[in-house]
Protein backbone atom coordinates (compact mmCIF):
# COMPACT_ATOMS: atom_id res chain seq x y z
CA UNK A 1 0.00 0.00 0.00
CA UNK A 2 1.53 3.14 -1.16
CA UNK A 3 1.79 6.26 1.64
CA UNK A 4 2.60 9.65 2.11
CA UNK A 5 5.27 10.69 4.03
CA UNK A 6 4.72 11.07 7.62
CA UNK A 7 4.65 14.33 8.10
CA UNK A 8 6.77 16.35 10.54
CA UNK A 9 6.81 20.09 11.30
CA UNK A 10 9.99 21.84 10.48
CA UNK A 11 12.79 21.62 13.30
CA UNK A 12 15.59 23.10 12.54
CA UNK A 13 17.36 26.05 10.89
CA UNK A 14 20.87 24.78 9.40
CA UNK A 15 21.75 28.74 8.77
CA UNK A 16 21.42 29.72 12.09
CA UNK A 17 24.33 29.69 14.35
CA UNK A 18 23.59 27.97 18.32
CA UNK A 19 25.34 27.62 20.20
CA UNK A 20 26.29 24.43 22.43
CA UNK A 21 27.90 23.37 25.57
CA UNK A 22 31.49 22.36 25.68
CA UNK A 23 30.24 18.75 24.85
CA UNK A 24 27.37 18.28 22.45
CA UNK A 25 24.50 15.78 23.81
CA UNK A 26 23.85 12.58 22.60
CA UNK A 27 20.21 13.35 21.19
CA UNK A 28 17.40 10.43 21.64
CA UNK A 29 14.19 11.27 19.75
CA UNK A 30 11.65 9.39 22.32
CA UNK A 31 8.09 8.42 21.70
CA UNK A 32 6.01 5.95 20.16
CA UNK A 33 6.22 4.71 16.15
CA UNK A 34 4.25 6.97 14.05
CA UNK A 35 5.64 10.28 15.66
CA UNK A 36 7.69 11.43 12.68
CA UNK A 37 11.22 10.43 14.26
CA UNK A 38 12.18 8.96 10.71
CA UNK A 39 10.91 12.23 8.86
CA UNK A 40 12.86 14.27 10.94
CA UNK A 41 16.60 11.74 10.96
CA UNK A 42 15.75 11.82 7.15
CA UNK A 43 15.43 15.26 6.76
CA UNK A 44 18.10 15.80 9.12
CA UNK A 45 20.37 13.89 7.04
CA UNK A 46 19.66 15.65 4.02
CA UNK A 47 20.35 18.84 5.38
CA UNK A 48 23.55 17.97 6.44
CA UNK A 49 24.86 15.91 3.80
CA UNK A 50 27.95 17.64 2.08
CA UNK A 51 28.52 19.83 4.99
CA UNK A 52 30.22 17.17 7.13
CA UNK A 53 30.07 13.21 8.25
CA UNK A 54 26.86 11.93 8.15
CA UNK A 55 25.21 8.84 8.59
CA UNK A 56 21.77 7.21 8.90
CA UNK A 57 20.55 3.75 9.69
CA UNK A 58 17.15 2.45 9.35
CA UNK A 59 16.98 -0.40 12.27
CA UNK A 60 13.69 -2.05 10.46
CA UNK A 61 15.78 -2.59 7.14
CA UNK A 62 15.66 -5.92 6.32
CA UNK A 63 19.82 -6.48 6.36
CA UNK A 64 19.13 -5.60 10.51
CA UNK A 65 16.90 -9.14 10.46
CA UNK A 66 19.10 -11.35 10.25
CA UNK A 67 22.64 -12.13 9.69
CA UNK A 68 23.94 -12.71 6.18
CA UNK A 69 24.03 -15.93 4.23
CA UNK A 70 26.85 -18.00 5.57
CA UNK A 71 27.23 -16.01 8.72
CA UNK A 72 26.93 -17.94 11.69
CA UNK A 73 24.34 -16.14 14.27
CA UNK A 74 26.82 -16.46 16.96
CA UNK A 75 29.54 -14.20 15.46
CA UNK A 76 26.64 -11.55 14.42
CA UNK A 77 23.96 -9.01 15.79
CA UNK A 78 22.03 -6.05 14.53
CA UNK A 79 24.20 -3.84 16.14
CA UNK A 80 27.40 -5.00 14.46
CA UNK A 81 25.29 -4.40 11.45
CA UNK A 82 24.57 -1.12 12.39
CA UNK A 83 27.68 0.18 13.63
CA UNK A 84 29.58 -1.20 10.77
CA UNK A 85 27.00 0.57 8.21
CA UNK A 86 27.52 3.65 10.54
CA UNK A 87 30.98 3.75 10.33
CA UNK A 88 31.43 2.92 6.25
CA UNK A 89 28.78 6.04 5.84
CA UNK A 90 31.36 8.56 8.05
CA UNK A 91 34.00 7.08 6.31
CA UNK A 92 32.77 8.45 3.02
CA UNK A 93 35.29 11.08 1.84
CA UNK A 94 33.81 14.82 1.84
CA UNK A 95 35.68 17.41 -0.51
CA UNK A 96 38.85 17.19 0.26
CA UNK A 97 39.03 16.46 3.92
CA UNK A 98 39.96 12.62 3.31
CA UNK A 99 38.73 9.59 5.00
CA UNK A 100 37.02 9.53 8.75
CA UNK A 101 39.16 5.96 10.09
CA UNK A 102 37.91 3.65 12.88
CA UNK A 103 41.15 1.76 13.59
CA UNK A 104 39.30 1.29 17.29
CA UNK A 105 36.09 -0.15 16.00
CA UNK A 106 37.96 -2.43 13.28
CA UNK A 107 39.69 -4.16 15.75
CA UNK A 108 36.72 -4.86 17.63
CA UNK A 109 34.54 -5.66 14.65
CA UNK A 110 37.51 -8.10 13.40
CA UNK A 111 37.30 -9.96 17.12
CA UNK A 112 33.52 -10.54 16.79
CA UNK A 113 33.57 -11.45 13.34
CA UNK A 114 36.82 -14.02 13.73
CA UNK A 115 34.62 -16.12 16.02
CA UNK A 116 32.38 -17.40 12.97
CA UNK A 117 35.39 -18.33 10.75
CA UNK A 118 35.92 -21.86 11.72
CA UNK A 119 33.94 -22.82 9.00
CA UNK A 120 37.07 -22.58 6.32
CA UNK A 121 34.64 -20.46 4.28
CA UNK A 122 37.41 -18.76 2.72
CA UNK A 123 35.48 -16.24 0.16
CA UNK A 124 33.08 -15.31 2.48
CA UNK A 125 36.10 -14.55 5.31
CA UNK A 126 38.16 -12.82 2.49
CA UNK A 127 35.24 -10.57 1.89
CA UNK A 128 33.79 -10.06 5.75
CA UNK A 129 37.72 -9.40 6.41
CA UNK A 130 38.30 -6.67 3.67
CA UNK A 131 35.24 -4.70 4.66
CA UNK A 132 35.90 -4.21 8.56
CA UNK A 133 39.91 -3.65 7.42
CA UNK A 134 38.96 -0.72 5.17
CA UNK A 135 37.24 1.14 7.87
CA UNK A 136 40.67 1.71 8.96
CA UNK A 137 42.28 2.84 5.59
CA UNK A 138 42.59 6.51 4.84
CA UNK A 139 42.08 5.55 1.10
CA UNK A 140 44.55 5.47 -2.07
CA UNK A 141 45.62 2.29 -3.99
CA UNK A 142 48.90 1.76 -1.83
CA UNK A 143 46.72 1.67 0.74
CA UNK A 144 44.08 -0.67 -1.12
CA UNK A 145 47.33 -3.24 -1.76
CA UNK A 146 47.87 -3.40 2.16
CA UNK A 147 44.07 -4.21 3.13
CA UNK A 148 44.69 -7.74 0.06
CA UNK A 149 48.09 -8.28 1.66
CA UNK A 150 46.63 -8.18 5.09
CA UNK A 151 43.41 -10.44 4.34
CA UNK A 152 45.53 -12.79 2.70
CA UNK A 153 47.87 -13.16 5.44
CA UNK A 154 45.12 -14.01 7.74
CA UNK A 155 43.56 -16.68 5.98
CA UNK A 156 47.06 -17.99 5.34
CA UNK A 157 47.75 -17.91 9.53
CA UNK A 158 44.32 -20.09 9.80
CA UNK A 159 44.65 -23.94 11.21
CA UNK A 160 43.41 -26.44 8.70
CA UNK A 161 41.53 -27.96 11.10
CA UNK A 162 39.49 -25.08 11.70
CA UNK A 163 40.71 -22.35 14.08
CA UNK A 164 39.32 -22.14 17.93
CA UNK A 165 38.17 -18.80 19.00
CA UNK A 166 41.67 -17.74 20.71
CA UNK A 167 43.63 -18.84 17.64
CA UNK A 168 41.07 -16.92 15.55
CA UNK A 169 41.26 -13.92 17.22
CA UNK A 170 45.24 -14.54 17.08
CA UNK A 171 45.81 -15.05 13.53
CA UNK A 172 43.44 -11.78 12.99
CA UNK A 173 45.52 -9.75 14.69
CA UNK A 174 48.90 -11.07 13.66
CA UNK A 175 47.63 -10.25 10.10
CA UNK A 176 48.48 -6.80 10.70
CA UNK A 177 51.02 -6.94 13.12
CA UNK A 178 53.81 -6.30 10.57
CA UNK A 179 54.93 -3.54 8.55
CA UNK A 180 54.95 0.43 9.34
CA UNK A 181 51.93 1.62 7.41
CA UNK A 182 49.82 4.18 8.76
CA UNK A 183 47.34 1.49 9.15
CA UNK A 184 49.08 -0.69 10.52
CA UNK A 185 50.08 1.48 13.51
CA UNK A 186 46.37 2.70 13.48
CA UNK A 187 45.08 -0.71 13.97
CA UNK A 188 47.81 -1.12 16.70
CA UNK A 189 47.01 1.64 18.55
CA UNK A 190 42.85 0.70 18.26
CA UNK A 191 43.85 -2.89 19.34
CA UNK A 192 45.32 -1.09 22.62
CA UNK A 193 42.13 -0.04 23.88
CA UNK A 194 40.47 -3.47 24.60
CA UNK A 195 43.21 -4.20 27.20
CA UNK A 196 40.49 -2.52 29.58
CA UNK A 197 37.89 -5.00 28.71
CA UNK A 198 36.48 -6.56 31.82
CA UNK A 199 38.59 -9.30 33.02
CA UNK A 200 41.35 -9.06 30.22
CA UNK A 201 44.10 -7.68 32.76
CA UNK A 202 45.54 -5.25 30.49
CA UNK A 203 45.75 -7.90 27.84
CA UNK A 204 44.29 -6.04 24.86
CA UNK A 205 44.46 -9.54 22.51
CA UNK A 206 42.66 -11.01 25.86
CA UNK A 207 40.33 -8.56 25.65
CA UNK A 208 39.27 -9.24 22.04
CA UNK A 209 38.81 -12.77 22.57
CA UNK A 210 36.56 -12.11 25.59
CA UNK A 211 34.47 -9.58 23.26
CA UNK A 212 34.53 -12.11 20.64
CA UNK A 213 32.93 -14.77 23.29
CA UNK A 214 30.43 -12.42 24.55
CA UNK A 215 28.78 -12.86 20.93
CA UNK A 216 25.13 -12.39 23.69
CA UNK A 217 25.93 -9.44 25.30
CA UNK A 218 25.63 -7.06 22.18
CA UNK A 219 23.37 -4.49 22.45
CA UNK A 220 22.39 -5.27 25.64
CA UNK A 221 24.51 -2.99 27.32
CA UNK A 222 23.28 -0.13 27.19
CA UNK A 223 22.50 1.93 30.26
CA UNK A 224 19.04 2.82 30.76
CA UNK A 225 18.23 6.68 30.01
CA UNK A 226 17.38 7.00 34.14
CA UNK A 227 19.36 10.42 34.15
CA UNK A 228 19.02 12.12 30.96
CA UNK A 229 17.65 15.13 30.83
CA UNK A 230 14.15 15.70 28.89
CA UNK A 231 13.41 18.35 27.08
CA UNK A 232 10.49 19.04 24.34
CA UNK A 233 11.00 19.63 20.80
CA UNK A 234 10.18 23.41 21.23
CA UNK A 235 12.32 24.00 24.18
CA UNK A 236 15.60 22.60 22.49
CA UNK A 237 15.17 24.70 19.32
CA UNK A 238 14.89 27.88 21.56
CA UNK A 239 17.93 26.34 23.11
CA UNK A 240 17.96 23.98 26.10
CA UNK A 241 20.51 24.97 29.04
CA UNK A 242 21.45 21.28 28.97
CA UNK A 243 25.04 19.97 30.87
CA UNK A 244 25.88 16.50 31.30
CA UNK A 245 26.47 14.70 34.79
CA UNK A 246 28.55 12.58 36.33
CA UNK A 247 26.86 9.35 34.99
CA UNK A 248 26.47 8.30 31.47
CA UNK A 249 23.11 8.85 30.86
CA UNK A 250 23.26 11.62 31.88
CA UNK A 251 25.20 12.81 28.49
CA UNK A 252 21.85 11.50 26.44
CA UNK A 253 19.15 14.26 25.73
CA UNK A 254 15.95 12.88 25.34
CA UNK A 255 13.30 14.56 22.95
CA UNK A 256 9.87 14.23 23.00
CA UNK A 257 7.96 15.06 19.30
CA UNK A 258 5.21 17.04 19.55
CA UNK A 259 1.93 16.00 17.92
CA UNK A 260 0.44 17.64 14.31
CA UNK A 261 -1.37 20.44 15.02
CA UNK A 262 -4.94 20.64 13.26
CA UNK A 263 -3.70 23.14 11.08
CA UNK A 264 -1.07 20.33 10.39
CA UNK A 265 -3.59 18.23 9.72
CA UNK A 266 -5.70 19.75 7.15
CA UNK A 267 -2.60 21.02 5.12
CA UNK A 268 -1.35 17.15 5.00
CA UNK A 269 -4.97 16.27 3.94
CA UNK A 270 -5.20 18.97 1.03
CA UNK A 271 -1.33 18.11 -0.13
CA UNK A 272 -2.18 14.19 -0.73
CA UNK A 273 -6.05 15.24 -2.48
CA UNK A 274 -4.64 18.05 -5.34
CA UNK A 275 -7.89 19.26 -7.53
CA UNK A 276 -10.19 17.37 -4.63
CA UNK A 277 -12.38 19.22 -2.11
CA UNK A 278 -11.73 18.08 0.75
CA UNK A 279 -14.86 18.43 2.92
CA UNK A 280 -14.70 21.03 5.62
CA UNK A 281 -15.52 18.77 8.70
CA UNK A 282 -12.78 15.86 7.86
CA UNK A 283 -9.38 17.43 8.85
CA UNK A 284 -10.93 18.46 12.39
CA UNK A 285 -12.57 14.57 12.50
CA UNK A 286 -8.90 12.97 11.40
CA UNK A 287 -7.28 15.62 13.99
CA UNK A 288 -9.58 14.09 16.56
CA UNK A 289 -9.10 10.42 15.62
CA UNK A 290 -5.33 10.37 15.24
CA UNK A 291 -4.59 13.03 17.95
CA UNK A 292 -2.23 14.23 15.73
CA UNK A 293 -0.08 11.24 15.24
CA UNK A 294 1.73 11.60 11.93
CA UNK A 295 1.72 8.40 10.69
CA UNK A 296 -2.00 7.86 10.98
CA UNK A 297 -2.79 11.66 9.71
CA UNK A 298 -0.77 10.46 6.39
CA UNK A 299 -2.22 7.34 5.68
CA UNK A 300 -5.56 8.95 6.41
CA UNK A 301 -4.88 11.74 3.75
CA UNK A 302 -3.67 9.01 1.56
CA UNK A 303 -6.97 7.02 1.67
CA UNK A 304 -8.31 10.48 0.94
CA UNK A 305 -6.78 11.11 -1.84
CA UNK A 306 -7.90 7.72 -3.44
CA UNK A 307 -11.32 7.24 -1.70
CA UNK A 308 -13.07 11.07 -1.98
CA UNK A 309 -14.10 10.99 -5.41
CA UNK A 310 -16.15 7.78 -4.87
CA UNK A 311 -18.00 9.57 -1.74
CA UNK A 312 -15.92 8.18 1.42
CA UNK A 313 -15.72 11.51 3.36
CA UNK A 314 -15.41 10.00 7.27
CA UNK A 315 -12.66 8.52 8.93
CA UNK A 316 -14.31 5.21 9.30
CA UNK A 317 -14.74 5.45 5.23
CA UNK A 318 -11.24 6.44 4.68
CA UNK A 319 -10.06 3.52 7.13
CA UNK A 320 -12.43 0.64 5.81
CA UNK A 321 -11.42 1.61 1.93
CA UNK A 322 -9.43 -1.20 0.29
CA UNK A 323 -6.47 -1.24 -1.72
CA UNK A 324 -4.23 -3.98 -3.10
CA UNK A 325 -6.96 -6.13 -1.29
CA UNK A 326 -6.45 -4.62 2.37
CA UNK A 327 -8.30 -1.66 4.50
CA UNK A 328 -6.02 0.94 5.18
CA UNK A 329 -6.78 0.59 9.04
CA UNK A 330 -4.46 -2.62 8.71
CA UNK A 331 -1.54 -1.25 7.39
CA UNK A 332 -1.77 1.66 9.71
CA UNK A 333 -1.79 -1.06 12.30
CA UNK A 334 1.13 -2.61 10.59
CA UNK A 335 3.25 0.56 11.06
CA UNK A 336 2.51 0.89 15.00
CA UNK A 337 2.58 -2.76 15.81
CA UNK A 338 4.89 -4.29 12.99
CA UNK A 339 5.45 -7.99 13.57
CA UNK A 340 3.18 -8.56 15.91
CA UNK A 341 1.64 -11.81 16.00
CA UNK A 342 -1.26 -11.57 17.85
CA UNK A 343 -3.28 -8.64 16.77
CA UNK A 344 -6.73 -10.25 16.97
CA UNK A 345 -6.43 -11.51 20.45
CA UNK A 346 -5.11 -7.93 21.06
CA UNK A 347 -8.23 -6.17 19.27
CA UNK A 348 -9.94 -8.58 21.76
CA UNK A 349 -8.37 -7.33 24.58
CA UNK A 350 -8.33 -3.48 23.77
CA UNK A 351 -12.16 -3.74 25.66
CA UNK A 352 -10.51 -4.37 28.88
CA UNK A 353 -9.78 -1.92 31.31
CA UNK A 354 -7.11 -3.36 33.48
CA UNK A 355 -4.99 -6.59 33.87
CA UNK A 356 -8.03 -8.37 35.75
CA UNK A 357 -11.00 -7.60 33.01
CA UNK A 358 -8.30 -8.35 30.17
CA UNK A 359 -7.77 -12.06 32.10
CA UNK A 360 -11.94 -12.30 32.11
CA UNK A 361 -11.22 -11.99 28.34
CA UNK A 362 -8.53 -14.49 27.70
CA UNK A 363 -10.21 -16.90 29.78
CA UNK A 364 -13.48 -16.60 27.84
CA UNK A 365 -12.84 -15.65 24.38
CA UNK A 366 -9.38 -16.23 23.19
CA UNK A 367 -8.19 -20.27 22.83
CA UNK A 368 -7.02 -22.00 25.35
CA UNK A 369 -3.45 -21.82 26.22
CA UNK A 370 -3.30 -17.91 25.57
CA UNK A 371 -3.58 -16.98 29.43
CA UNK A 372 -1.91 -14.78 32.12
CA UNK A 373 1.39 -14.94 30.54
CA UNK A 374 0.53 -14.45 27.25
CA UNK A 375 -1.54 -10.94 28.81
CA UNK A 376 1.36 -10.00 29.99
CA UNK A 377 3.86 -10.45 27.22
CA UNK A 378 1.27 -8.43 25.00
CA UNK A 379 1.25 -5.46 27.74
CA UNK A 380 4.65 -5.55 28.00
CA UNK A 381 4.75 -5.32 23.87
CA UNK A 382 2.63 -2.78 24.06
CA UNK A 383 4.50 -0.48 26.84
CA UNK A 384 7.84 -1.14 24.87
CA UNK A 385 6.14 0.26 21.98
CA UNK A 386 5.19 3.46 23.48
CA UNK A 387 1.79 2.67 24.14
CA UNK A 388 1.32 2.10 27.95
CA UNK A 389 -1.53 1.13 29.41
CA UNK A 390 -3.81 4.37 30.79
CA UNK A 391 -6.70 4.27 33.54
CA UNK A 392 -9.72 2.51 32.96
CA UNK A 393 -7.95 1.35 29.66
CA UNK A 394 -5.76 -1.82 28.79
CA UNK A 395 -4.43 -0.22 25.58
CA UNK A 396 -4.07 3.22 27.02
CA UNK A 397 -3.55 5.42 23.34
CA UNK A 398 -6.65 6.27 22.09
CA UNK A 399 -6.26 5.99 18.11
CA UNK A 400 -4.57 2.70 18.67
CA UNK A 401 -7.44 1.45 20.59
CA UNK A 402 -9.64 3.07 18.21
CA UNK A 403 -7.74 0.96 15.10
CA UNK A 404 -7.62 -2.15 17.33
CA UNK A 405 -11.64 -2.04 17.18
CA UNK A 406 -12.12 -1.73 13.90
CA UNK A 407 -10.37 -4.81 13.63
CA UNK A 408 -12.54 -6.57 16.22
CA UNK A 409 -15.71 -5.16 14.44
CA UNK A 410 -14.66 -5.80 11.39
CA UNK A 411 -11.50 -8.12 11.20
CA UNK A 412 -10.91 -11.39 11.04
CA UNK A 413 -11.33 -11.40 15.08
CA UNK A 414 -14.93 -9.49 14.92
CA UNK A 415 -16.69 -12.83 12.50
CA UNK A 416 -18.63 -15.39 14.22
CA UNK A 417 -16.45 -17.32 15.73
CA UNK A 418 -16.52 -20.81 17.77
CA UNK A 419 -14.71 -19.92 21.36
CA UNK A 420 -13.78 -22.15 23.87
CA UNK A 421 -17.47 -22.77 25.36
CA UNK A 422 -18.47 -23.78 21.75
CA UNK A 423 -20.30 -20.74 21.22
CA UNK A 424 -21.11 -19.23 18.22
CA UNK A 425 -21.20 -14.99 17.99
CA UNK A 426 -19.37 -11.91 17.06
CA UNK A 427 -16.43 -11.82 18.44
CA UNK A 428 -16.96 -8.16 20.14
CA UNK A 429 -20.69 -8.83 20.90
CA UNK A 430 -19.63 -11.55 23.89
CA UNK A 431 -16.90 -9.88 24.48
CA UNK A 432 -19.06 -7.26 25.63
CA UNK A 433 -21.07 -9.65 27.06
CA UNK A 434 -18.37 -11.09 29.14
CA UNK A 435 -17.17 -7.57 30.70
CA UNK A 436 -20.72 -6.70 31.67
CA UNK A 437 -21.32 -9.99 33.44
CA UNK A 438 -17.96 -9.59 34.92
CA UNK A 439 -18.71 -6.36 36.50
CA UNK A 440 -22.55 -6.96 37.65
CA UNK A 441 -23.35 -5.17 40.15
CA UNK A 442 -19.84 -4.39 41.62
CA UNK A 443 -18.78 -1.82 39.57
CA UNK A 444 -22.41 -0.85 38.07
CA UNK A 445 -20.59 2.29 35.60
CA UNK A 446 -18.23 -0.12 34.19
CA UNK A 447 -21.31 -2.61 33.23
CA UNK A 448 -23.04 0.05 31.43
CA UNK A 449 -20.51 1.20 29.47
CA UNK A 450 -20.77 -2.78 27.67
CA UNK A 451 -24.10 -2.66 27.80
CA UNK A 452 -23.79 0.62 25.77
CA UNK A 453 -21.50 -0.69 23.51
CA UNK A 454 -24.34 -3.51 22.96
CA UNK A 455 -26.43 -1.03 22.19
CA UNK A 456 -28.95 -1.45 25.21
CA UNK A 457 -29.03 2.13 26.89
CA UNK A 458 -31.44 1.58 29.62
CA UNK A 459 -28.77 0.21 32.50
CA UNK A 460 -26.63 3.41 31.92
CA UNK A 461 -29.86 5.72 32.03
CA UNK A 462 -30.72 4.18 35.04
CA UNK A 463 -27.26 4.41 36.47
CA UNK A 464 -27.01 8.42 35.39
CA UNK A 465 -30.46 8.89 36.85
CA UNK A 466 -30.08 7.48 40.20
CA UNK A 467 -26.62 8.96 40.78
CA UNK A 468 -27.27 12.45 39.62
CA UNK A 469 -28.42 13.74 43.28
CA UNK A 470 -26.01 12.00 45.13
CA UNK A 471 -22.72 12.84 43.45
CA UNK A 472 -20.63 16.37 42.56
CA UNK A 473 -21.50 17.20 39.07
CA UNK A 474 -17.63 17.06 37.83
CA UNK A 475 -18.13 13.05 39.19
CA UNK A 476 -21.48 13.19 37.25
CA UNK A 477 -20.11 14.33 33.80
CA UNK A 478 -17.10 12.42 34.07
CA UNK A 479 -19.19 9.23 34.60
CA UNK A 480 -20.52 10.41 31.47
CA UNK A 481 -17.89 10.86 29.47
CA UNK A 482 -16.72 7.26 30.17
CA UNK A 483 -19.83 5.93 29.58
CA UNK A 484 -20.06 7.82 26.09
CA UNK A 485 -16.75 6.24 25.06
CA UNK A 486 -17.85 2.97 24.56
CA UNK A 487 -17.32 1.52 21.50
CA UNK A 488 -19.51 2.34 18.84
CA UNK A 489 -20.19 -0.74 17.08
CA UNK A 490 -23.94 -0.27 16.12
CA UNK A 491 -25.09 2.74 15.09
CA UNK A 492 -27.35 5.11 17.04
CA UNK A 493 -30.85 3.96 17.28
CA UNK A 494 -32.60 5.91 15.07
CA UNK A 495 -35.73 5.25 16.39
CA UNK A 496 -35.50 7.44 19.40
CA UNK A 497 -38.84 9.09 20.20
CA UNK A 498 -39.25 12.66 18.44
CA UNK A 499 -39.48 13.59 22.47
CA UNK A 500 -35.47 13.72 22.74
CA UNK A 501 -34.87 15.99 20.39
CA UNK A 502 -37.14 18.73 21.54
CA UNK A 503 -35.79 21.80 22.80
CA UNK A 504 -37.95 22.44 25.89
CA UNK A 505 -37.81 20.73 28.97
CA UNK A 506 -39.87 18.16 30.95
CA UNK A 507 -40.13 17.14 34.60
CA UNK A 508 -39.03 13.59 33.65
CA UNK A 509 -35.98 13.42 35.15
CA UNK A 510 -34.94 10.32 33.32
CA UNK A 511 -36.23 11.71 30.03
CA UNK A 512 -33.79 14.55 29.90
CA UNK A 513 -30.94 12.08 31.62
CA UNK A 514 -31.73 9.89 28.28
CA UNK A 515 -31.60 12.34 26.01
CA UNK A 516 -28.41 13.57 27.23
CA UNK A 517 -26.79 10.17 27.09
CA UNK A 518 -27.79 10.04 23.08
CA UNK A 519 -26.71 13.11 22.38
CA UNK A 520 -23.29 12.99 24.21
CA UNK A 521 -23.28 9.24 22.05
CA UNK A 522 -23.80 11.29 19.18
CA UNK A 523 -21.00 13.54 19.03
CA UNK A 524 -18.26 10.84 20.09
CA UNK A 525 -18.11 8.86 17.60
CA UNK A 526 -14.24 9.04 16.94
CA UNK A 527 -14.96 7.96 13.11
CA UNK A 528 -17.89 10.50 12.05
CA UNK A 529 -17.77 13.82 12.76
CA UNK A 530 -20.39 15.20 14.42
CA UNK A 531 -22.55 17.89 12.74
CA UNK A 532 -23.09 21.21 14.15
CA UNK A 533 -27.08 20.35 14.72
CA UNK A 534 -26.03 17.19 16.89
CA UNK A 535 -23.71 19.51 18.74
CA UNK A 536 -25.99 21.81 19.41
CA UNK A 537 -28.29 19.15 20.54
CA UNK A 538 -26.21 18.00 23.55
CA UNK A 539 -25.64 21.84 24.18
CA UNK A 540 -29.25 21.93 24.70
CA UNK A 541 -29.69 18.60 26.61
CA UNK A 542 -26.79 19.17 28.88
CA UNK A 543 -28.99 22.91 29.54
CA UNK A 544 -31.96 21.19 30.20
CA UNK A 545 -30.55 19.30 33.58
CA UNK A 546 -29.86 22.73 34.88
CA UNK A 547 -32.51 23.93 37.79
CA UNK A 548 -34.70 26.96 35.87
CA UNK A 549 -33.37 29.19 37.86
CA UNK A 550 -29.78 28.60 36.17
CA UNK A 551 -30.81 27.83 32.88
Amino acid sequence: MTTATTPAPALFDISRAYEHSPEPPFVVLAGARGLGRSTVLRELCAAYRGRGPVALVDGEESRFDRPPPGRPPTSWSPAYEAVTVVAEQLAEPLGGAGRITFPRLACGLLAVAAGGWGDRGLSRICAEAERILLLSDTGGWLAGRWVGKAVARLVSSMSDQGPVVEATVEAALEAFSEGMSSSHRRLRRGAVWYRDHPCAAGNPKLGLVLLCRHAGLRGQGHPALRNAARRTLAEVTRGADWAPGGTPSSHALLVSLPPLSPDDTRDALEAACPGLTVPPRLPSAVHRLTGGNPLGTALLATSAGRNLPRGLTTPADLLLAEHSGRRAYEAVLDRLLPDEDHLDELAVLSLAHDHASALVLAESQLPVGFGESSVRALSSRLAAEGHAPSPDHFVGDPFLRALLLLRLRHGESGRAHRDRRGSRAPAWRDAHRALASHYGSARPLHRAHHELALGKPDFAVDHLHDTYDSVAPRDWLAALTFLTSAPHHTPDDTRIPTALDATGTTPDLRLRVRRVLHAARRTTDPFSPPTPETTEHLHRALASLLPASAR
